[in-house]
């Protein structure tokens, strides 16, 4: 049997003093100024590092398809039953650096249907797990809002809050990030009877290689999407960042989290709202 590997709990500032010694000049920099800064660490930076899509998924494929469509007239860009979103990054990231295959749209469309795994022809726009939820994968990200955190703050959860209780089943929305490094999701029980800031429970795992300036420069990547100051990690449910000897969440085929929401109402609350 493999040996459990260990989950060591990690703080904002024990990340800063790990950046530190991989900064030539010694800096302590903040998580923010990481985020913002790959040059200051010698590394690359792609459209990929902070980038994360969303699961969505429900009981109800009524409310998953009206899901589907009311992100879609926002503006999102809502995907099918298979996260191929990397797809439209490796496409972009072709043509911003003007390296460019002789067909992008074959060349990307190849490269990441190799990667998945994926039969591009036999991809269904609502997918159904074994649990008999049905699904599919958005982008939370567009021009007006640049972060999930920016997502939460507007009247889209509100919005997505009214379908869950509508069909009187709750709302998943699920972090689906290509490395790996976030954990967790979003909660929208539909049944809600206080305000709305307390209509949903979210959980949120950051795992940490600290053998490697990358992870750890995409864990700050990731964390600005999260929150925009550290402060904020207060105002979700359940957050824990890990600190790993090696990838923890690298394996194809991630089990889909469920969510429990520790404060759900009974039938006679259910029955007055």
């Amino acid at each position: 049997m493999d040996e459990k590997k260990e989950l060591i709990a990690i703080t904002f500032n024990e990340i800063e003093e790990e950046m530190r010694k991989y900064n030539p000049d010694f800096k302590k920099l903040s998580v923010k100024e990481i985020s913002s800064s790959p040059d200051a660490y010698q590394l690359f930076s792609t459209l990929l590092d902070d980038h994360f899509t969303i699961l969505l998924r429900s009981a109800d494929k009524n409310a998953v398809l009206k899901a589907k469509v009311f992100l879609s007239k926002c503006g999102f860009v809502t995907l099918s039953s298979q996260d191929t979103f990397g797809l439209e990054n490796v496409q972009q990231d072709y043509i911003e650096k003007k390296n460019l295959p002789a067909n992008v749209v074959d060349a990307t469309i190849r490269k990441t249907a190799e990667y998945l795994s994926l039969d591009i022809d036999h991809i269904k726009e609502i997918g159904k797990n074994k649990e008999g939820d049905y699904y599919f994968y958005f982008y939370p990200i567009k021009e007006d809002v640049p972060t999930w955190h920016e997502f939460k703050k507007r009247t889209y959860l509100d919005e997505l809050n009214k379908l869950a209780k509508a069909s009187h089943q709750s709302i998943d929305l699920i972090f689906a990030q290509l490395d790996n490094v976030v954990y967790g999701g979003l909660k929208l029980p539909g049944i809600a009877s206080k305000e709305y800031e307390e209509a949903f429970f979210e959980a949120v795992n950051v795992q940490v290689n600290k053998r490697d300036k990358r992870s750890l420069y995409i864990a700050c990547k990731n964390l600005m999407q999260l929150v925009s100051e550290e402060s904020e990690l207060s105002e979700i449910g359940q957050f824990q960042m890990f600190m790993v000897e090696e990838d923890i969440f690298v394996e194809e085929d991630i089990p889909e989290i469920y969510l429990d929401f520790p404060n759900e109402v009974d039938e006679k609350t259910f029955n007055e709202l």
